[in-house]
C-alpha cells in the first residue's frame, strides 16, 4: 500500500501546514508498524524535495528524490539541509528557519525530465550558477587551490566551475525550445488534463473514504465521527451505487490517464525532433551545469562541513538579498492574487533568479567599498549578465507589477530588508551594530572571498554589511540599473542596457561573449601567479 501525497507548491508554501498532515503522519506511521520498511519518494521540485525530506527526517523514512527541476537536483538533492519556511498568512518571515540535516540513499534524474521546466525555472538554475561560478570562480588551478587552502577535500572535487560559461549556447537553446509557441501550447494541454486527474482522484479518494466509514461504522461510531459523514438521507444512495460510481469514477480517471501518456509522448517528441546540434546542446548545458554544482558542493560537504555550519556558509553567497527580495516577491504576488490581478508570466521570480540579480548587488557593495574595481569587478557582474538576454534577471517586470499595485521604492527596500533582519546567519557571529547584518562579498576577482578579522566570523567567510549599503543597491536594482546584457562591441565586454537591447540588435553572440569572459579569467589567474598572490 502506498499515498499519493499531493501538495501545494511554491515558497510561499515552504511550512509545515502545507506538509505536516494528520493524513500524511498516519500513513506514515501505518507503513512503519509494517514488515517493509517505510520509503518517502520526494517527486518535483526543490521546495517539494526540501520540505518532503524534512518529513522523512522527522519519521526516520527511507528517502528517495526524483527531481524534475535542475535546482531540485544540483541545489537541493545536494545539500543535507531539509528545512520549512517561517510563513504566517502566506507572508514568508524567514527563509529555511526549521530544519534538519537528511541525505537521501537515492537521487535518480535523467536530463530529458528536466525539460518541461518553465523559463524561470531554467534562470533559477543558471541563477545559482552565477553564484557558484563567481565564489569559486577557476578552483582546479594552482591560484584556486591557494584560495581555498583552508578547505579539506577542495582539492579531490575541484573544477574550473567558470566551464559553465562555455555551455551558454545550450541555454539559449533551452529557452529558445522552453518558449516556443508548440512547446508552450502543448505545456497547457498537459496541465489542464492534469489538473482534471488531480480533482478526480481527490474526489475518488474522498469518496472512498466516505463509503468506508459509512459501511465500517457502527451505531456507536455515528456520534464521534458524523461531522464528518454526509447526511443519514444521503446513506442509503451511497450504500446502493457505491460500486456503479467508482466504478464510473475509476474508468474515466485511467481513460485521463492514458490520455495525459499520449500527451506527454508528443511532447517528448517535439524536443527529439528539434536539430541535432539543437538537442546536444541542451543536453550538453544541463550535464555540464548539474556535474559542477555538484562538484562545488562536494567540495565542502564531503569531508570539511557536512552540516553547512562553517566553511559551506559560504554557499549563501547573494542569498541574504536573494531571500529578502524572493519572500517580497512571493508578498507582492500574494497582493496581486487578493486584488484578483493577474501577474504576468515574466514578473515570476524563483529562488535562483533572486539569487542571481543579487549577484550583481553583492558585486556592487563589493564596489562601493572598494574591494571589487576594473577587469574583477566587470568579469564578477559579466556572469549574471551572460545569461541575461531573455531577462530572466531584469528587476523591470517586478518594478511594473509593484506599479500596478501601488508599491513604492521605499515599501520595497524595506520589505527585503525586513527580511534580511531575521535572515540566521546573524546568530553566527556578533554585529557591531544593530543596523549591520552579516554576508559574503566578492574581492579582486571572481573565486576570492572577502575575509574577516572575527575569527568566528572567517571560519564561514562572514562580513559585516550595513543595511545602508544595502538599501543603496536595492534602490538601483528598483531604479533598473542592473537590467542589462553582456555584449561584445568592438573587442571591448560591454554591459548594454535591456532597453536598449530592444532598440538595438547585440552586436556578438552570447557564444563569443563567453569566450571572451573565460580568456578574461584566465588572464586575472594568470597575473595572480606571476604577483603570487
Amino acid at each position: 500500500d502506498g499515498l499519493l501525497f499531493t501538495h501545494k507548491s511554491g515558497e510561499t508554501y515552504k511550512r509545515y501546514d502545507n506538509y505536516g498532515t494528520d493524513r500524511l503522519f498516519s500513513m506514515v506511521n501505518k507503513a512503519k508498524c509494517s514488515t517493509a520498511p517505510a520509503v518517502i519518494i520526494a517527486v518535483g521540485g526543490g521546495v517539494n524535495g526540501n520540505c518532503i525530506g524534512l518529513i522523512a527526517a522527522m519519521t526516520n523514512c527511507d528517502f528517495v528524490e526524483v527531481p524534475t527541476t535542475p535546482m531540485h537536483y544540483n541545489d537541493a538533492v545536494t545539500s543535507a539541509k531539509k528545512a520549512f519556511s517561517l510563513v504566517i498568512k502566506d507572508k514568508i518571515l524567514s527563509k529555511n528557519i526549521l530544519g534538519a540535516f537528511y541525505l537521501p540513499q537515492l537521487a535518480f534524474c535523467i536530463n530529458e525530465w528536466l525539460l518541461t521546466i518553465s523559463s524561470a525555472n531554467a534562470h533559477a538554475t543558471v541563477g545559482e550558477a552565477t553564484k557558484t561560478m563567481n565564489m569559486l570562480g577557476i578552483a582546479n588551478s594552482a591560484v584556486g587551490a591557494a584560495d581555498f587552502h583552508n578547505i579539506l577535500g577542495a582539492t579531490e572535487f575541484a573544477s574550473d566551475f567558470t566551464k559553465i560559461l562555455s555551455e551558454v549556447e545550450g541555454f539559449d537553446k533551452l529557452i529558445e525550445f522552453i518558449e516556443s509557441p508548440s512547446t508552450l501550447k502543448k505545456k497547457r494541454n498537459i496541465i489542464a488534463i492534469g489538473k482534471r486527474i488531480a480533482s478526480l482522484r481527490d474526489t475518488t479518494e474522498d469518496y472512498r473514504e466516505t463509503t468506508t466509514l459509512v459501511k465500517s461504522s457502527t451505531p456507536k461510531g455515528l456520534g464521534n465521527g458524523f461531522s464528518s459523514m454526509p447526511s443519514m438521507a444521503s446513506m442509503n444512495s451511497l450504500s446502493e451505487s457505491s460500486s456503479d460510481s467508482e466504478d464510473d469514477q475509476e474508468e474515466d480517471l485511467q481513460f485521463l490517464i492514458q490520455e495525459r501518456k499520449e500527451l506527454m509522448k508528443s511532447f517528448r517528441g517535439s524536443f527529439s525532433n528539434i536539430s541535432n546540434e539543437s538537442k546536444q546542446s541542451i543536453l550538453s548545458f544541463l550535464t555540464t551545469i548539474n556535474r559542477e554544482i555538484v562538484c562545488a558542493k562536494a567540495m565542502f560537504l564531503a569531508y570539511s562541513d557536512p552540516f553547512e555550519k562553517y566553511r559551506a556558509l559560504l554557499f549563501e553567497y547573494a542569498h541574504t538579498l536573494g531571500h529578502g527580495v524572493e519572500a517580497f516577491a512571493n508578498d507582492l504576488y500574494l497582493k496581486a492574487r487578493q486584488c484578483n490581478f493577474e501577474i504576468p508570466t515574466d514578473a515570476l521570480r524563483l529562488h535562483g533568479q533572486c539569487v542571481g540579480m543579487a549577484v550583481l548587488w553583492a558585486g556592487e557593495m563589493s564596489k562601493n567599498l572598494g574591494k571589487l574595481e576594473g577587469e574583477g569587478f566587470m568579469l564578477h557582474q559579466s556572469l549574471p549578465y551572460l545569461f541575461n538576454r531573455a531577462g530572466g534577471f531584469s528587476f523591470a517586470p517586478l518594478r511594473d507589477l509593484c506599479n500596478d499595485l501601488g508599491v513604492g521604492k521605499e515599501e520595497f527596500c524595506e520589505g527585503v530588508l525586513q527580511v534580511v533582519r531575521r535572515d540566521n546567519k546573524r546568530g553566527y557571529c556578533n554585529c557591531s551594530d544593530p543596523k549591520k547584518s552579516v554576508d559574503q562579498l566578492v574581492m579582486k576577482r571572481p573565486g576570492k572571498m572577502l575575509g574577516s578579522d572575527d575569527p568566528n566570523a572567517e571560519v564561514r567567510y562572514l562580513v559585516e554589511v550595513d543595511e545602508d549599503w544595502q538599501k543603496r543597491v536595492l534602490i538601483k536594482a528598483f531604479e533598473g540599473e542592473f537590467d542589462k546584457v553582456a555584449d561584445l562591441r568592438q573587442g571591448e565586454l560591454t554591459f548594454v542596457s535591456c532597453a536598449e537591447k530592444t532598440r538595438m540588435k547585440l552586436e556578438s553572440s552570447s557564444k563569443s561573449v563567453a569566450m571572451h569572459i573565460r580568456k578574461c579569467l584566465l588572464s586575472e589567474y594568470a597575473k595572480d601567479v606571476e604577483t603570487g598572490m
